[in-house]
């Protein structure tokens, strides 16, 4: 298998125009890095609220500051198969339209009538599954 997309880690950033209040109540609003609201983007009650907030009509409420969100999450590698269709690679097995398994790392995998207790795979292996109840 061809690695056509390798597999990485994505982190981005967010940001949220916030007012706080006791015992976690709060008010935050998407915004730039810079505190700049998007009121085009808005519904009527978000409108309402922030305009609230920024008049200083919210009894209770510090702010504003601005708050930075970190997210990061993995983007898995796709792999092209030998028939040129595209697998993505994101579990312990991962099967072409063809039939063909590949594992996470895009070697080909020995055909599933030789998978089984001697190799050491689950059933939740095989079906690239989280969990499976025993019966």
């Amino acid at each position: 298998m061809e690695i056509i997309q390798k597999r990485e880690r994505i982190t981005t950033k967010s940001y949220g125009l916030k007012w706080e209040g006791e015992g976690g109540r709060g008010f935050s609003f998407d915004c730039d890095e810079n505190g700049v609201v998007d009121e085009s983007a808005m519904y009527p009650a978000g409108l309402e609220n922030l305009a609230l907030c920024r008049a200083g009509k919210m009894e209770g409420y510090t702010g504003p500051t601005i708050a930075t969100y970190t997210n990061t999450y993995t983007e898995h590698a796709v792999g092209r198969c030998h028939c040129g269709e595209e697998v993505t690679l994101a579990g312990f097995t991962n099967t072409c339209e063809c039939g063909t398994d590949y594992n996470n790392s895009g070697q080909r995998l020995a055909p599933r009538s030789q998978w089984g207790y001697d190799t050491g795979e689950s059933i939740s292996d095989i079906l690239s599954i989280d969990h499976v109840e025993d019966y």
